[in-house]
């Protein structure tokens, strides 16, 4: 099969029709009648897709809960706050469980949240959260259509928890679970804009699977899926779609004769094997390669069906979103099912994406928001990304206290980024505020487990953040990013099961980018074709292991030059396809690169050069000392490619023994620097884009974040701060629009220790 990229792939195989012709083809009704109420959209608005209230852009933050209490609801109508989330349930979930039975519906409990916000609020606009779950009545009348295990067997094991025990779920590929199921969401949301409230509908959240996000109910359970009649078929329609003929189908999995009706799914025992490796091995493992690139599809494609009932049934008048883009989060790790962003965006009926602030490195000060996925692709395809903030408070303890389970208390108190303070709450809150003014994206206020606002200084912080939001659609929020991250889904799934390598290097890569004291984008590699790369003066490839012949050469003729720097991180081009070749990889970034199978997987931990400490030597001394080693996240384990190259410059050495495994080269027109280990140090990545012509606001180890008129800092310890802007500025509160500095290129402000402070920017 001649070498394509994902989206030249997806441009013509779309699951739909996956299944007898018709898997993506459920009997969706139009909506009959006109819809009243206000129309919502996303548009573009200053550079960045925005919400739109009857062609009015709208930036205020909502509010949701899974405690629909009317005190909160209160609180929140008290800040100014227009817009109310609340859940609901087809079958049993997170709220009122509507669906009872075939053409059975109660939905007097839901009625009952949206008339308590109206109570409240009487202009409230409303956006519920729908969980497309599925009742017990119909997953116990309809076994046929559930997923499988490899034993034949339906239900998950007694302590596989998070509400999976002795449960048995359908599988996407049944054609008759999505007809059935898209039917009943349209009976909720036909109920919703029938109702005495609805005017007053401002959208919806289309939630299913996993903890409402969209990832396969069989993730750490032990017991892989799906290996149903409906999943067989589906995966081999999609390989018909991939190779069209059998003979390409054969070349590929390297197996004489095979059939596209003899595929089966590959076993559990083929898909963990070889997990003492980095990667699989593509000549004979690209049934499992393949296996996995359809499992991810599934989900975005099985959205796509509840997405368009949705936008049909509100006669495309409200918007639509879904949670997803976890890629960074589960560290790209296939099971999960959400490497395919790439076939989400594609969706003509998602308006947004809903996606939660990560779980990893919350703490203020040494953390950071961040984006669980590329989240500069989901603008580009004019999608708004919807930072579902549930931060919790420093009100935690107070909340979890009467709970006996005290080791999953603490654990969710590390997970969640507990504040000690008010004060450090509210500093929180403000750099969720600025992650968000940063990168030119929506959020909420999601209130989790009931109360974490339940303050009056944070109401206060709350009714201040709504107003300064609110104003911030007259602003430009647009990128002046000069560093380019560039990610790839297809790559996840030619490393072994459950990858630690992936886990260890995406997520942590993400909090140190956030600490370069510049700011970044961040892409999909099948976008790389559509991105104006002009500005971009440092490249980092993070996890693109897999590229096609096409994605190559646009590398080569639209990223390597302009005096560009390009930090490649391990393996970058190693495959293409079926083949692996370390020829490719040293042709892409001009090192001589050599393998040693001989030594196993190495800790790649870095001693860095005199060199490398003279290259990165940063005038601030508060600046974290360069002379510490080794470097590099501790926890990769991987197959070493050192530099052999006499023409390069060792920057890192694996710590321990004389192999490179950092380094540098000068070339004609831009600059290659290789590092074997993906997570460098802040201090490191400043360094790289100190020397390519980067603009640093900050030499700091703080959170910084930038937009075209915002920049936002979290303080990593107490001190000054020497701001620098890449030219004079006037600088304005954005709470209290009161002139701070009148056209400056720099600022000294003293910040103590996890302080939030964001500043809007004027070039007047």
């Amino acid at each position: 099969m001649q070498s394509i990229s994902r989206r030249e792939f997806l441009s013509y195989a779309s699951l739909a029709g996956a299944v007898a012709g018709q898997l993506n083809q459920p009997n969706i009704a139009q909506a009959a009648s006109p819809i009243s109420g206000p129309k919502t959209r996303v548009g573009l608005h200053q550079g960045r897709p925005h919400f739109f209230i009857d062609g009015q852009p709208f930036s205020q933050p909502v509010f949701e809960t899974y405690v629909p209490s009317t005190k909160y609801f209160q609180q929140f109508a008290d800040a100014g706050t227009k817009v109310f989330g609340f859940s609901v349930n087809l079958g049993p979930g997170f709220g009122p469980e509507v669906w009872r039975g075939p053409d059975n519906f109660d939905f007097t409990k839901f009625d009952e949240v949206a008339h308590r916000i109206l109570d409240v609020q009487p202009a409230a606009l409303l956006m519920p959260r729908i969980y497309v779950t599925t009742p017990s009545w119909w997953v116990d009348g309809h076994s046929n259509e559930c997923q499988r295990f490899f034993d034949g067997t339906t239900k998950y094991s007694d302590g596989v928890g998070h509400g999976r025990d002795q449960k048995a779920f359908p599988s996407l590929a049944s054609v008759q679970w999505r007809e059935e199921t898209a039917q009943a969401l349209q009976q909720l949301i036909s109920h919703t804009l029938t109702s005495d409230y609805r005017d007053h509908i401002f959208g919806y959240v289309i939630t299913g699977l996993m903890s409402e996000e969209w990832y396969h109910w069989s993730i750490h359970t032990g017991q892989l899926s799906d290996y149903s009649v409906h999943a067989v078929k589906a995966f081999q329609q999609w390989l018909r779609n991939k190779y069209e003929s059998s003979e390409a189908l054969q070349e590929s999995w390297n197996q004489k004769d095979l059939s596209f009706e003899a595929v089966t799914i590959p076993s559990p025992e083929v898909r963990q094997q070889g997990r003492d490796r980095t990667f699989r091995n593509p000549r004979s493992e690209m049934s499992v390669i393949d296996w996995y690139l359809f499992y991810n599809d599934l989900v975005p494609d099985t959205m796509e069906v509840f997405l368009r009932a949705a936008k049909n049934a509100s006669g495309g008048t409200k918007v639509v979103g879904a949670f997803y883009c976890y890629m960074f989060e589960f560290g790209g790790d296939p099971e999960y099912g959400h490497n395919a962003l790439s076939r989400l965006l594609r969706s003509p009926n998602l308006d947004f994406v809903a996606v939660t602030a990560s779980y990893f490195d919350r703490h203020l000060g040494r953390g950071a928001d961040y984006a669980r996925s590329p989240i500069t692709s989901v603008a580009r395809h004019g999608k708004l990304w919807y930072h579902d903030n549930d931060t919790v408070s420093f009100r935690y303890d107070e909340i979890n206290k009467s709970r006996t389970d005290r080791e999953v208390v603490e654990r969710y108190r590390k997970e969640l980024g507990v504040t000690e303070s008010p004060q450090e709450s509210i500093w929180q809150y403000q750099r969720s505020a600025g992650f968000v003014l940063g990168q030119g994206i929506y959020q909420s206020f999601f209130d989790l487990h009931g109360g974490y606002f339940d303050d009056p200084q944070l109401m206060k912080e709350v009714e201040r953040l709504n107003r300064a939001l609110e104003r911030s659609a007259n602003h430009d929020t647009s990128s002046v990013a000069e560093i380019l991250v560039i990610s790839d889904e297809v790559s996840c799934s030619y490393a072994t099961f459950e990858s630690p390598f992936l886990q260890q290097s995406l997520q942590p890569a993400q909090v140190q980018f956030t600490k370069i004291g510049a700011p970044h984008d961040s892409i999909l590699v099948d976008d790389l074709g559509d991105a104006d790369l002009d500005r971009y003066k440092f490249v980092i490839f993070l996890n693109c292991f897999h590229l096609s012949a096409k994605q190559r050469q646009q590398i080569e003729r639209d990223v390597l030059r302009k005096g560009r720097t390009v930090l490649w991180c391990y393996a970058t081009g190693l495959f293409e396809n079926n083949n692996e070749s370390i020829n490719r990889l040293r042709s892409l970034t001009r090192f001589h690169l050599a393998s040693h199978p001989a030594r196993g997987r190495v800790q790649a931990l870095l001693e860095l050069s005199d060199e490398a400490r003279s290259l990165f030597e940063v005038a601030n001394s508060q600046s974290p000392p360069m002379n510490e080693s080794p470097v590099g996240h501790p926890h990769i384990w991987l197959d070493l490619l050192a530099v052999e190259d006499p023409t390069a410059i060792p920057l890192g050495r694996l710590a321990g023994n004389k192999d490179v495994a950092f380094a540098m080269k000068a070339l004609d027109d831009w600059t290659s620097v290789y590092t074997l280990n993906p997570v460098l140090p802040a201090s490191i990545l400043a360094g790289l884009a100190r020397r390519a012509g980067v603009h640093l606001y900050s030499d700091r180890n703080d959170t910084l974040y930038a937009s075209r008129q915002y920049l936002t800092i979290n303080a990593d310890g107490k001190g000054v701060r020497d701001i620098s802007f890449p030219r004079p500025v006037t600088l304005i509160d954005p709470f209290t629009d009161e002139l701070i500095s009148r056209r400056t290129k720099q600022i000294h402000r003293p910040m103590l220790d996890k302080e939030t402070w964001i500043v809007r920017l004027s070039e007047e």
